[in-house]
């Protein structure tokens, strides 16, 4: 196939503006997620490095990301990540790092897939200042997310700004 300059500028796009998952190492049937994603880049956090540090060098190494989804245990207010946590109380400990991710994602979503996130006052303040420093629209869950005591809820259903992003896992994995 002969590529024209339009043809390859669209080829690029949607190459370059792809969803960006970031799976935490320490989440349970990680090869099984990984496995249900498709049309995805895909970072499996180092657990003994800072997840948000890896976070922020991948967005950066990105020409362009479509949306970004962070697959970890949560609990109101807080996300681990690698060897750290990402809450409410290190959030001005890792302005810089939230900061520069507006370079990629002011407009766009993230989606974080972790336990109970969202839940109360702790959870709200938190969506609240990642979404002010990342300029991104945020979707969280204040319930328990993915395949928990024999039930399955993908449902992120606290949002801060006009998330439009679905989930991005498989049908077939929600609904397993």
């Amino acid at each position: 196939m002969l590529l024209t300059s339009s043809t390859l500028a669209s080829k690029v796009s949607s190459i370059e503006s792809r969803a960006f998952v970031v799976l935490d190492a320490g989440i349970d049937d990680l090869s099984l997620l990984v496995s249900h994603l498709s049309d995805a880049d895909v970072l499996v956090l180092d657990p003994t490095q800072d997840g948000i540090a890896q976070i922020t060098d991948a967005i950066a190494a990105r020409p362009s990301i479509s949306s970004l989804h962070i697959v970890s245990h949560g609990m109101p207010g807080q996300l681990q990540l690698g060897n750290s946590t990402l809450g409410f109380s290190s959030l001005s400990a890792y302005a810089d790092h939230l900061m520069s991710w507006a370079d990629k994602l002011k407009g766009k979503d993230i989606l974080l897939y972790g336990c109970k996130v969202a839940k109360g006052a702790m959870g709200h303040l938190f969506l609240q200042q990642l979404h002010q420093l990342t300029g991104a629209n945020i979707a969280a869950s204040t319930t328990p997310v993915g395949r928990v005591e024999g039930h399955s809820n993908w449902t992120l259903d606290s949002h801060i700004g006009s998330v439009d992003t679905p989930i991005v896992f498989s049908a077939i994995l929600q609904d397993s």
